[in-house]
């Protein structure tokens, strides 16, 4: 917003008493909303005389608005009756000149209307503006953003130019594709990666994860999945027995993402009681199992020691 109040001059047609009223009206407005804005009813006699006070307003103010309707228009473009409107045309002849020494550049003379039915008689020159309807609440505060300098909308600074691969040229994955990778081998939902990465459906992630053989992994990788059932056991209904066959079935996965599918119960006693004495220093010691109580077990290594360490706590 400007340090100082914008200054504005109205320019318009005296038509009516009704009308001078309402360009009255719209100048209260604009002042006591922080706009200096001038207008000829405010001042009885200029010393200086109307045609210097019209033109010294003119040059003084950084926005002229032209409140048109066809008396403006007519006197605008100096087709009035002789001694009719002299102060419009008068005004006319400035904004025409001012065009002329601009190169018909402007970004000074705003045309308004009171009504939407004036919208057709807005001068020639000034039609090549924007112009607003005063009457549309809208209209107002687009104006009155305008002279403010508070545009609705700020065009963002310009960002770096990105590089971009040239023909045959081997870059890395990109992050994004990465991640979208990583998403679909971790079960999240084809709906959702489509969503999220700007695909036009799911379908498009299927097409994508065949290309590259990601079905396989997806599938070696249960736990994701089981998973993914258990976290979400509190966000939808489901049964008890679903919950507790999904914990039974990641129990069946090791660190490798395995299916160890066994039929029999195993006794751990029984295993601790065939393991050595060298064997069972070496798991005092270093917590270290032989192999071959692994593989009866069908677990590793760091998930029974996870399991005790949880026994413990």
């Amino acid at each position: 917003m400007a340090s100082e109040p914008p200054k504005v001059l109205i320019s318009y047609s005296h038509d009516s008493p009704a009308h001078m009223d309402r360009v009255l009206q719209l100048s209260d407005r604009l002042r006591k909303a922080g706009i200096d804005c001038q207008l000829d009813q405010y001042e009885e006699s200029p010393p200086e005389g109307w045609p210097s006070w019209c033109l010294n307003q003119i040059e003084e103010s950084e926005f002229v608005l032209t409140v048109c309707t066809e008396t403006y228009e007519r006197r605008f473009k100096g087709k009035e009756k002789p001694g009719q409107g002299k102060g419009v045309a008068f005004e006319g002849f400035v904004v025409t000149q001012s065009f002329y020494d601009a190169q018909s550049k402007n970004d000074k003379f705003i045309p308004v209307i009171l009504s939407n039915d004036n919208s057709g008689h807005i001068p020639v020159l000034l039609r090549a503006a924007s112009f607003y309807d005063i009457s549309s609440p809208d209209d107002y505060e687009r104006l009155y953003r305008r002279l403010t300098k508070q545009p609705f909308i700020t065009k963002p600074g310009l960002g770096p130019v990105e590089t971009l691969p040239g023909r045959g040229a081997t870059e890395p994955v990109p992050l994004l594709e990465r991640q979208r990778k990583q998403d679909f081998i971790a079960w999240k939902s084809p709906i959702a990666i489509a969503e999220e990465y700007g695909l036009a459906d799911r379908m498009n992630v299927y097409r994508h994860a065949n290309a590259l053989g990601l079905f396989e992994k997806r599938r070696r990788n249960i736990r994701a999945a089981l998973e993914r059932i258990i976290e979400r056991a509190g966000d939808m209904e489901v049964t008890a027995s679903a919950v507790v066959a999904a914990i039974q079935a990641c129990a069946k996965i090791n660190a490798q993402g395995q299916w160890i599918d066994r039929s029999e119960h195993v006794n751990l006693n029984e295993l601790f009681d065939r393991m050595t004495r060298d064997e069972l220093e070496a798991y005092a010691r270093d917590a270290k199992l032989p192999d071959w109580f692994t593989q009866a077990v069908g677990v590793t290594q760091a998930r029974i020691q996870s399991e005790e360490n949880d026994e413990l706590r």
